[in-house]
């Protein structure tokens, strides 16, 4: 609760906030906000026991930053799949659009959590946790190696050769890579936009051109 409070106060987000936890032996955490009513944000109950305070800052963050982006206004994927009698809602180009703008709404809303965590460190742990489902202490991903998986995976010639599926095509998925994610957030922890919001010396730190280079060409 003294988590969430804090994040709509730094987010000045004055909406009330509903937050309920399901008994699930997975991380999972979603938030949704109709026209009218509350934002309910729900939590797995694995996630709170296991995640720390700024994990679950990271987390709560990023959920509250779809609600203040109002991500919501655009509902995906259910868009880009409706069919009227067996004919497509969006033609496949749009749709490629909507996957696109989907993927986009995730890194906007990491940034959101990054800020809430003040913690790079634990939004690298958190993804870690969440692609593995590993919860030890004793097992500490290092954010930076895990960010330059993008390029290891990049380089390697059965991606530039492989044929997929439609339906394993990261295109046609609403959320990017882990490790995509992982660098967007470790770029945006440098930049000066981010250091000067939590009263750190900006004096070396990218710009937010700098990182959006970065971040745009790991999406492309």
């Amino acid at each position: 609760a003294d988590t969430v409070a804090a994040c709509k106060s730094l987010l000045g987000y004055e909406a009330p906030v509903e937050v309920y936890v399901t008994p699930q032996h997975e991380f999972n955490a979603s938030c949704y906000r109709e026209v009218r009513g509350p934002t309910v944000l729900t939590l797995s109950s694995r996630l709170l026991e296991a995640f720390t305070p700024a994990e679950l800052r990271f987390v709560i963050g990023h959920e509250l930053g779809h609600a203040a982006f109002d991500h919501y206004g655009l509902p995906m994927p259910v868009t880009a799949m409706i069919e009227e009698l067996g004919i497509p809602f969006v033609s496949r180009q749009v749709s490629l659009k909507l996957y696109a703008w989907c993927r986009s709404a995730e890194l906007s809303a990491d940034r959101i959590g990054l800020l809430c965590a003040q913690d790079p460190q634990a939004a690298a742990s958190g993804f870690f946790k969440l692609a593995s489902g590993m919860a030890s202490p004793r097992v500490v991903p290092d954010l930076a190696t895990f960010a330059r998986q993008v390029e290891s995976l990049a380089s390697a010639p059965e991606a530039r050769e492989k044929e997929y599926d439609e339906d394993t095509l990261d295109c046609f998925s609403t959320h990017p890579y882990n490790p995509v994610r992982v660098r967007a957030v470790w770029a945006f922890s440098r930049s000066v936009p981010f250091l000067n919001a939590i009263g750190r010396s900006s004096l070396d730190a990218w710009s937010l051109d700098e990182v959006e280079q970065i971040v745009d060409r790991d999406m492309q």
